[in-house]
């Protein structure tokens, strides 16, 4: 994923957390975190149990301690 500021800068995170839930109960959330990336580029990979409808929530922690969150919801192909 591509992080970056209100501005479209780049951002160097100190951690980004990635937490994928399916969109019906009783599922383990996929969770998936990243210390390292380059140019506010990062990779995070996940290992989705199932196919069908997820919402991920990305959280970004900034070197002064400031966190950022975002949602994303996602159909994964079975």
């Amino acid at each position: 994923m591509t992080v970056t500021d209100t501005a479209g800068a780049p951002v160097d995170a100190q951690e980004i957390r990635v937490r994928a839930d399916m969109t019906h109960a009783g599922m383990m959330p996929v969770l998936g975190q990243t210390d390292s990336g380059e140019d506010g580029r990062y990779r995070v990979p996940l290992q989705w149990s199932m196919g069908g409808s997820w919402t991920v929530t990305v959280t970004v922690v900034l070197p002064n301690g400031v966190t950022a969150e975002d949602t994303f919801d996602f159909e994964i192909e079975s």
